[in-house]
């Protein structure tokens, strides 16, 4: 399968890859399921829209972008991670050591899945604008509690905690700038 590059995936993979964010990105995934589906490529998709000069995203686009995605994730992204996960977990009375290769060959498709999620959200991006007297950084954060807000989710400081780890690793190299 040949995916066309795409520039937030790149950036939402090379973000994803520090284990720090990792760590984070899963806490806020877990923190809500299965109540809530908190989208890990939304978070990041936030992060990028603000770190690419789109800035503040508002509430009409959030929302396109939740639900233009909304049946891929439903329907291909979330059971092919549900079957990884039930594989990690073991199935009696089939050995781990058949499962284990069938579960690492979901986890490479679950990860194409949401490579294709990420290309339909680089789609779903206003012009480049910017908020008077808001940074990148500020903006990534705004456009992460405007997502939460749009799911339901209140102001947390466990979620505040794993944001700050998400939007110090995307913008250390502003918060190294300001220091020079």
């Amino acid at each position: 399968m040949t995916i066309p590059p795409n520039a937030l995936w790149d950036f939402a993979a090379g973000l994803y890859r520090k284990p720090p964010v990792t760590a984070a990105c899963l806490a806020l995934q877990e923190r809500y399921a299965p109540r809530i589906d908190l989208d890990v490529n939304m978070v990041l998709w936030c992060v990028w829209a603000a770190a690419t000069g789109h800035g503040a995203l508002d509430a009409q686009t959030l929302a396109a972008a939740t639900g233009m995605v909304a049946h891929w994730r439903r329907d291909v992204v979330l059971p092919l991670r549900g079957a990884r996960r039930a594989l990690r977990a073991g199935i009696a009375p089939v050995p781990e050591a058949i499962t284990e290769p069938v579960r690492g060959e979901i986890a490479q498709i679950e990860v194409e899945a949401e490579r294709i999620e990420l290309m339909m959200l680089a789609e779903v991006m206003p012009a480049p604008h910017g908020e008077p007297g808001l940074g990148a950084a500020d903006a990534a954060a705004t456009n992460i509690q405007r997502y939460l807000s749009h799911l339901g989710i209140p102001p947390s400081a466990a979620d505040d905690a794993d944001l700050a780890v998400i939007l110090g690793e995307a913008f250390a190299h502003q918060q190294s700038g300001k220091s020079h």
